[in-house]
């Protein structure tokens, strides 16, 4: 039995993003596998003594200058510095300045590095090697793969936003990160229109606004007024609770997922498309990045290039051909077997039954640098 802290850098509570579900997913994970685990966020006013600590983003920052001397795992599922820099142009470089600081601080410091694709294990043993913390011993055992996991529960009935009621043809695209491509769909959408008339395109606000700048929804929400389809063919919603997000998934007819190619879509793993793919929810996508593979490779929905027409055409087929959608749910609840949470979080349970240490960086290069710094 080994007693483990959880980390959240965002909020645990009903309407939780990405990084907090993952977390409570995680308590409750390593809790069922017999440790006892202390689940924390940035309310948590005094941080627990504990053998091992799980940690993503900023929150290592806040564990480390705690004092904490245990084993740390270093949750990189969400590769948050590539992320945020779509955020560079409104919030400036120190942004990224201080999103490199905290992922450094989680690499000089990790045990264990939590991956969700090949690609990121890429980039993350790519880190360790530059900040000398890579060695033959630690090549297969430092960065494992943990991607995003899927619920056991089924997603229950459908349940339509009270704010419009149901519709026969709703079109999901969810919570607008400034690194998705939401223009691109509003350029798809007259031609979505034109051959099914009832459709209507779901955006949904963010539960995090005071960390998560919202410039893209503005622009896409000041756009869809500007040409009259805002409230009539294009809505709005509340982001829903995490406990209902089934409901809202089960009552539309399709999911979008948009994006350009990019540094950021090739790390990502859209947590959002497990979610759709475990609603049975088919996925209208653009290429690039593990989830978009993920859609194409089991069949769940159409992917396509990041054209309007081509993001029209698959849309259209999710929404009016019955035996396509079929096929593809059917090939959705194949594949999200293999992300149950219990599965996927497989390598961590393993390293908490029995947490072991790496070398830390090497203080030699540290003080050398740092005496190369003050001599600048």
């Amino acid at each position: 039995m080994t007693s483990v802290l959880v980390l959240s850098p965002e909020p645990i509570r009903a309407e939780m993003a990405g990084m907090g579900i993952r977390a409570a997913r995680i308590a409750d994970v390593l809790t069922k596998a017999g440790h006892i685990v202390t689940l924390a966020d940035p309310a948590t006013r005094d941080l627990p003594r504990a053998d091992v600590a799980v940690v993503s983003g900023h929150a290592g920052e806040r564990l480390f200058s705690s004092g904490f001397d245990g084993a740390v795992v270093a949750d990189l599922y969400d590769p948050f510095v590539v992320e945020n820099l779509a955020y560079r142009t409104s919030l400036g470089p120190a942004v990224f300045e201080n999103d490199r600081r905290a992922l450094l601080s989680l690499i000089d410091r990790a045990d264990l590095v939590l991956a969700a694709t090949d690609e990121q294990r890429l980039f993350y043993l790519g880190l360790l090697l530059g900040r000398e913390r890579l060695t033959p011993e630690a090549l297969d055992s430092l960065v494992v793969l943990a991607p995003f996991g899927v619920d056991d529960e089924a997603p229950g009935p459908p349940v339509a936003p009270r704010e419009i009621g149901p519709g026969p043809h709703d079109v999901l695209f969810g919570g607008v990160y400034d690194w998705y491509d939401p223009a691109l769909v509003l350029d798809a959408w007259p031609r979505v229109l034109s051959r099914v008339p009832t459709a209507r395109l779901l955006f949904s606000t963010n539960p995090n606004p005071g960390s998560t700048p919202q410039a893209r929804l503005a622009e896409t929400t000041a756009r869809a007024s500007a040409e009259g389809l805002l409230g009539t063919s294009v809505h709005v919603i509340p982001w829903v609770k995490h406990a209902e997000r089934g409901g809202l998934y089960a009552s539309c007819r399709v999911a979008v997922l948009a994006h350009r190619d990019s540094l950021e879509t090739r790390l990502s793993f859209r947590t959002r498309v497990l979610d759709f793919l475990w609603a049975g929810l088919p996925v209208a996508a653009t290429e690039g990045g593990a989830a978009s593979h993920l859609v194409e490779r089991s069949g769940a929905g159409l992917v396509v290039p990041a054209d309007p027409e081509r993001l029209a055409s698959a849309l259209v087929k999710l929404l009016v051909e019955d035996s396509v959608r079929a096929r593809c749910i059917e090939s959705a609840a194949r594949a999200v077997k293999e992300f149950a949470w219990r599965r996927v979080l497989a390598p961590l349970v393993d390293f908490v039954a029995s947490p072991r240490r790496h070398p830390a960086r090497s203080l030699r290069r540290r003080r050398f640098r740092d005496l190369l710094g003050r001599r600048g």
